[in-house]
């Protein structure tokens, strides 16, 4: 599902770039993503929940697909960094890109930090006892990775945080939520 919203966000976006041809490597990440999800080979039942459970996990996936595909992008961007540091070039040949690139980044970042907010909150009013689901490490990686990304939103904004710094800092902060996400099925599923 993350992969599918991530191919939507990156469509809606219209994201393209010269040196890493992010589009074309989500669609083949998420061709590969339904030979994990095939209801006709595994005996997939869904549960439904309530109707603030679905919210806030719909919420969270769509929120760390637009981060993923930030993290995707920025490491497009950094490519195109050490580009134009390791070549000689023009002024007009990669510049613009590279400040257009930026922008777009920091516009993905500002909607999926909004998301991941809209996230914890109804996970604070919706789900109850998570600490007895196993849940504590998810919520604890999924704050860090939000306030790195509201850090990182505040530095752009106050401080005019560019290049390299925007770049990791955004790989951080995905870092950190893609192992809450993955740490807390690596526990529900492995451990317990």
């Amino acid at each position: 599902m993350v992969s599918w919203l991530s191919v939507m966000i990156v469509l809606i976006f219209k994201i393209n770039s010269k040196w890493v041809k992010a589009p074309l490597l989500i669609f083949v990440l998420s061709s590969f993503a339904l030979l994990d999800f095939n209801p006709a080979l595994e005996s997939y039942q869904y549960k439904p929940f309530s109707w603030q459970l679905d919210l806030h996990i719909s919420l969270s996936m769509l929120s760390y697909s637009v981060l993923s595909v930030a993290a995707l992008y920025a490491i497009s961007l950094w490519v195109q960094i050490k580009k134009i540091k390791n070549t000689n070039f023009s002024a007009s040949s990669g510049l613009e890109s590279l400040l257009a690139g930026e922008k777009k980044l920091f516009q993905l970042i500002c909607l999926g930090w909004l998301i991941l907010s809209t996230s914890l909150i109804s996970g604070v009013i919706f789900i109850d006892n998570f600490m007895q689901q196993y849940l504590g490490h998810k919520v604890v990686f999924s704050i860090l990775a939000w306030l790195i990304f509201g850090m990182l939103i505040l530095g752009r904004i106050s401080k005019g945080w560019r290049g390299e710094k925007l770049i990791t800092l955004t790989i951080t902060g995905m870092a950190l939520l893609a192992t809450g996400y993955l740490g807390s099925k690596i526990v529900l599923e492995w451990l317990i």
